[in-house]
């Protein structure tokens, strides 16, 4: 790919434009926070979302796991072109995803 008078050999890097591919497929994650922002929000309902939010990490990673891309449009377009992806780097962020989550909303799953 070229470029008037900027550098675009990123676009060139399979990994770099895998990976940005993952980005734009996890951004749809966000909607998470505007769930829990919204005004007049009870606790249950709240906790619903997160609990929702939880399971879905869960069964992503399983997909990574499987080498499955079923809720990873960007990343299963790629491999559908043949370029090659590494799932389970993409796995190992999304449990990463999972324990900061677990973490940073701990106090939701306690009795």
């Amino acid at each position: 790919m070229e470029s008037r008078d900027q550098d675009v050999s990123l676009f060139n890097d399979a990994e770099w434009v895998n990976d940005l591919a993952f980005l734009t497929d996890v951004t749809h994650l966000s909607k998470l926070n505007g769930q829990l922002q919204g005004k007049k929000q009870l606790a249950n309902k709240m906790f619903e979302h997160i609990a929702f939010f939880q399971k879905k990490l869960d069964l992503f990673d399983g997909q990574f796991s499987n080498s499955a891309l079923t809720h990873f449009p960007c990343l299963k377009s790629r491999k559908e072109e043949g370029v090659v992806i590494n799932c389970e780097k993409y796995g190992t962020m999304i449990k990463k995803l999972c324990a900061v989550f677990g973490d940073r909303f701990s106090d939701f799953s306690k009795p």
